[in-house]
């Protein structure tokens, strides 16, 4: 008989582990993360933060996951405001609730139909996926650095209604709760000196640096964001605008300065969106 070299007994071991991996992973187009809910009506869920660690006041994204875990392809609501379909329940290092805003940030199809035995919508890799993506930071009041963790729960449907129901193209609309595994993340303030204005060339550089100062007095500069900061000239005069937390709250704070970037007055309005 004839001999299989060692190296290619080699390769074909390693390329059967390759294809065995995938087959246990690819094949139903999981990304790497926590595990899937049980099902719910054949519906299973899980929670994926961007990332562990964070900064106040940058993007807090979360990615919401769903998959068909059943053998018939279900539509499902997935709606445009959260804490209406989706809710989050977010506690901080102390079990405190933290309070939600009001604002809408999610990003997903309204009314995806989800496949069969996927988490769907085939993407560049071929594979299925759906779901939502959240920026918490926007949406929930975590104006304080610490650990947190974060619970997902996605209602959708009547209350008692039968799952699933057919519609009217005869595919089945999914109606349920599902509830998401916890995930914890760390949230660290930004030291003051950390802090970087941002590049204005155009603007005299000695009126920018009073500017500066006057931000510094006027503003806990930890709680702006500011990727949000700008400087508009208003006659002989400048506005300083740039988003941060007060009081818990999102605003759009403003700083009136004279020609030469000093103090005049200044005031904000709640953010709305």
């Amino acid at each position: 008989m004839k001999r299989i070299p060692f190296a290619a007994v080699i390769s074909i071991s390693m390329l059967l582990a390759a294809a065995t991996a995938r087959s246990e992973t690819d094949a139903i187009g999981e990304n790497p993360g926590p595990a899937w809910t049980e099902a719910v009506n054949g519906l299973q869920c899980r929670l994926l933060a961007e990332k562990k660690e964070h900064t106040l006041g940058e993007p807090l994204l979360v990615d919401f996951e769903l998959r068909n875990a059943s053998n018939d392809t279900l539509l499902v609501y997935q709606g445009y405001h959260t804490e209406v379909t989706t809710s989050f329940d977010i506690r901080d290092g102390d079990g405190e609730k933290v309070a939600y805003r009001g604002y809408i940030s999610g990003v997903g199809l309204l009314y995806p139909t989800v496949l069969p035995g996927r988490n769907n919508l085939a993407d560049r890799t071929g594979y299925h996926k759906c779901g939502k993506s959240f920026d918490l930071g926007v949406e929930y009041a975590i104006v304080k650095p610490g650990k947190y963790t974060i619970t997902a729960t996605f209602r959708a449907g009547q209350p008692g209604a039968v799952s699933p129901a057919i519609d009217a193209e005869g595919i089945a609309v999914w109606s349920g709760t599902l509830t998401s595994n916890t995930i914890e993340i760390d949230v660290a303030a930004l030291p003051v000196e950390g802090i970087v204005f941002p590049d204005l060339p155009a603007l005299d550089r000695t009126v920018y640096k009073n500017i500066k100062k006057t931000c510094r007095e006027r503003w806990r500069l930890d709680n702006m964001k500011m990727n949000t900061f700008s400087i508009t000239a208003d006659r002989d005069e400048y506005l300083v605008k740039c988003d941060g937390f007060v009081d818990e709250e999102l605003c759009r704070c403003t700083i009136r300065v004279d020609r030469n970037g000093n103090w005049i007055n200044d005031g904000r309005g709640r953010k709305t969106r």
